[in-house]
């Protein structure tokens, strides 16, 4: 008597290349249009300069997720050691160096039409993960200081509030709509890998 084949996991998920550019580009600007919509104005409005999105994308950090029963792509997020300035204000991080007790979660976006179907939470999860077999204690993130409801979603998943850092963009000279700092104690989340796999 044979075992049953087990069910094909839905999603996978891939390091972006260069292609998919312009995919990563739509995703992000589809969310920042909805986030202005409700005064979530940490993001440009209309998303990010392909300039930012191909350095993540040669640094091998922003990530695609593919729902393999839809055939298409339906997420992006960067995952790295790189720390937002508010986590170096905050004496969490220094200038110029990487982390090295936590990965940070940046740039999360989920095709509009499939907001509220839990693949924001599979990418919380898998990113958690990884953050733990990279040996690292945290998952940190940096919300905007307006949206409330969508702190309040995170720490339904587990993020407890560090601190809110408020200062300007030394580049711009305008004040940073940025300055929630988060964080979820990296453990090892095995049965995400159910559900999504590295491609």
């Amino acid at each position: 008597m044979t075992g049953k084949t087990p069910a094909p996991t839905r999603y996978s998920v891939r390091p972006a290349s260069r292609a998919d550019l312009r995919t990563v580009a739509d995703l992000l600007a589809a969310s920042a249009r909805w986030m202005h919509g409700r005064g979530y104005d940490a993001w440009p409005p209309d998303g990010f300069p392909d300039e930012r999105i191909l350095l993540d994308i040669d640094a091998g950090t922003c990530w695609i997720v593919h729902d393999r029963q839809m055939k298409r792509d339906v997420a992006t997020f960067v995952l790295d050691s790189r720390p937002d300035m508010e986590f170096i204000a905050a004496g969490l991080a220094q200038p110029d160096m990487p982390v090295t007790e936590a990965l940070i979660l940046h740039r999360m976006a989920v095709a509009r039409d499939l907001a509220g179907t839990g693949i924001s939470t599979l990418i919380l999860d898998w990113a958690t993960d990884r953050t733990a077999r990279a040996s690292r204690d945290w998952l940190w993130i940096n919300v905007a200081r307006r949206a409330r409801p969508l702190q309040a979603w995170y720490v339904l998943h587990g993020f407890d509030y560090i601190t809110t850092v408020t200062m300007d963009d030394p580049r711009t000279g305008l004040p940073r709509k940025s300055g929630t700092l988060m964080r979820r104690a990296a453990t090892e989340q095995r049965d995400v890998h159910r559900q999504i796999r590295l491609a």
